[in-house]
């Protein structure tokens, strides 16, 4: 009994023995198999057609980049202010202390009707772009660059606050900016910011709404007065408000804070905006 035991014991040991054996062989065939096959070619990556109506909007987008005045080589006008605090703003940017601070002269260019367009009342006096057409006021549609030249004080300005109400039209408004030029036969734009600077929500949805409010730094102010005082004809002053390029504009408007007092614009106070905007006290 105890021999037959023995005897299937020493069986199955013998043939676990040559199961693993054979197995230890299959393993070692199997990784001299993948050792010795060969890489794989290497693939170039899946090109894809180009896209026409990209390629388009780029060139478009270059053009209309171009179509804009050159920015003056002034660090100083590259500054972003944003202080909803008249009074506090006018003390930091003045370099002279004020004893009473001014009030300023408002000029409104364009209606405010909250978009309403209508062709024939709501066109703009273009200036400083360059083989473009400058979309209108409350005008929609996208890739429309808008400029639009107005009429300011004959005077030393202290400061500026600008104001535009503008509406995201969609395609890629979150690359538009704005921009202020000093208009003659040689457009230099004096400050450029893009729209986001100014509010971080932009571009928001299409259809939004924004209203933008900012300073000019003083070196802006400062090329404004040397165009007043050594450059302009007389006392015909004029800035040109320029942006780019997926929004439509609904209206402008300059707080013109000067030295002296206030002279009215082509308009009274009350009257309907103009071309070239209207100024009250």
């Amino acid at each position: 009994m105890n021999r037959r035991l023995l005897m299937f014991v020493g069986v199955g040991v013998a043939l676990g023995a040559c199961l693993l054996v054979a197995s230890s062989q299959l393993v070692s065939q199997g990784q001299k198999q993948e050792k010795a096959k060969p890489p794989e070619p290497k693939r170039d990556p899946v090109k894809l057609p180009p896209d026409p109506a990209r390629a388009e909007a780029e060139a478009l987008e270059q053009k209309l980049v171009k179509a804009f005045p050159p920015l003056i080589d002034d660090p100083g006008i590259r500054q972003v202010i944003i202080d909803g605090d008249p009074e506090a703003a006018l003390r930091r940017l003045v370099p002279t202390p004020l004893p009473v601070i001014p009030k300023p002269c408002v000029i409104t260019a364009g209606d405010v009707d909250n978009f309403q367009y209508t062709p024939q009342t709501d066109q703009v006096s273009p200036c400083c772009l360059t083989g473009v057409r400058s979309r209108n006021f409350d005008e929609p549609g996208v890739n429309k660059p808008f400029s639009h030249r107005v009429r300011i004080p004959c005077c030393k300005i202290l400061a500026i606050r600008c104001e535009v109400r503008i509406r995201n039209e969609g395609d890629i408004p979150s690359n538009d900016r704005v921009y202020v030029a000093i208009p003659g036969a040689r457009c230099r734009t004096i400050w450029s910011s893009d729209i986001s600077a100014l509010d971080k929500a932009w571009p928001g949805k299409t259809g939004q709404v924004f209203t933008l409010s900012w300073w000019l730094p003083p070196a802006s102010v400062q090329h404004i007065n040397r165009y007043i005082f050594e450059e302009a004809q007389g006392c015909d002053c004029f800035l040109c408000l320029l942006s780019q390029d997926d929004h439509a504009v609904d209206y402008w408007r300059l707080y013109v804070y000067c030295c002296e007092c206030c002279p009215t614009g082509p308009k009274p106070a009350g009257a309907a905006a103009t071309p070239e905007g209207s100024a009250s006290e």
